[in-house]
């Protein structure tokens, strides 16, 4: 058994055969470390160590949840967009055909002419492709979110994800303390320096010669078969003085230069962490705003294409104009509310994004 100080009891019971029968015997050492090993740090660094790659093993699990939790955000805000884009399309083909049958009604009574025609058949058949390719982008992240999921491709599944968001207050000093302060991957940088420079201390304890106090006591008797008492009467004790290591010490002084090297390192890479984490919070803040701008500039924009498109309607429906204002109206309005539900769930999703990178999207362990 060893002790925090270094000191370990070693009882060993025997049975030896000899030429007039048999000895049996108890010894019992006890090995005092003079310099090597009186350190209790040394003497629990495997259980140091231990606890070391445990705690690093939660926090690895728990970037592990976050990373699960934002990935599963953004592919239900892909199928919520996506599914967004597929009504607007069905909206735009129904407004699309009815502007087409309108437009053949007018050619028959001579205020029309083939071109308006033809302009309006184009843009139904380029809004009825891209309605086609939104349906089947609607089924691949579906399949994605089952995948995700861990659900059988084959399971039908609805998904309920609102649309609606609040303004992110926080200005970019208070975004990049709160990261500093909750983010994980700073603590396990910090715990690497805490660990390097225990490894680092163990390696200078290290360079100590090896000189153990060793004190022996050994009871034996002796007798002819094993089946009679063997009286253990005899008393035997020892005192050593035992060294088994290499008094330069050579190899145990390069090992501590090198985890100095390890320290500075460590302490490098701690200081990298802490100026990535202030990036990334930094780049996320920019994101959001950047979002908050779109989606002010696109609400502008559906207002300004439902006006050119009552106007231009109104001009078409009087035959004071052809349809092709009235065609560029509906492209711009389809393409204004596709730009905003866009940058609707850019601003969703860059909320998860913005709390994982302050470290508060899961309470920390």
């Amino acid at each position: 058994k060893r002790f925090e100080s270094g000191t370990s009891i070693a009882v060993t019971p025997r049975i030896d055969r000899m030429e007039d029968g048999f000895q049996q015997g108890v010894d019992i050492s006890l090995t005092q470390p003079l310099l090597l090993g009186t350190n209790s740090e040394y003497v629990l660094s495997s259980v140091d160590s231990a606890e070391f790659s445990l705690r690093a093993s939660k926090r690895a699990l728990f970037i592990s949840r976050v990373n699960t939790v934002v990935s599963t955000v953004m592919i239900v805000y892909r199928v919520v967009q996506q599914r967004e884009l597929v009504a607007l399309n069905e909206h735009s083909v129904e407004r699309l055909t009815g502007l087409v049958s309108a437009t053949k009604a007018k050619e028959k009574i001579g205020i029309a002419t083939p071109i308006d025609v033809l302009r309006g058949e184009w843009q139904l058949r380029f809004a009825m492709d891209t309605l086609l390719t939104a349906k089947e982008s609607y089924g691949d992240y579906l399949d994605d979110l089952r995948f995700q999921l861990a659900l059988p491709q084959t399971q039908p599944i609805d998904v309920q994800a609102p649309l609606v968001y609040d303004e992110f207050v926080l200005n970019e000093h208070e975004a990049i303390s709160i990261a500093i302060h909750n983010r994980v991957e700073l603590d396990q940088a910090l715990d690497i320096v805490l660990e390097s420079k225990r490894q680092s201390r163990i390696a200078k304890h290290k360079t100590l010669p090896q000189v153990d106090l060793v004190f022996g006591y050994s009871q034996v008797g002796v007798n002819e078969n094993l089946v009679n008492d063997f009286g253990i009467d005899d008393h035997v004790w020892n005192v050593n003085l035992v060294t088994t290591s290499d008094l330069a010490r050579t190899a145990e002084y390069a090992a501590y230069e090198q985890s100095l090297l390890g320290v500075d390192s460590a302490e490098r890479s701690y200081a990298m962490q802490r100026d990535d984490i202030a990036r990334q919070a930094k780049r996320e803040l920019r994101n959001l705003r950047r979002s908050e701008k779109r989606i002010a500039i696109q609400k502008e924009q559906i207002k300004n294409s439902e006006a050119a498109m009552r106007l231009a309607k109104i001009k078409f429906n009087y035959g004071l104009g052809n349809n092709f204002d009235l065609v560029e109206a509906e492209s711009d309005l389809r393409q204004a509310e596709v730009d905003l539900v866009s940058a609707v769930v850019e601003y969703i999703v860059g909320n998860y994004k913005m709390r994982q990178s302050l470290g508060t999207l899961i309470k920390k362990p």
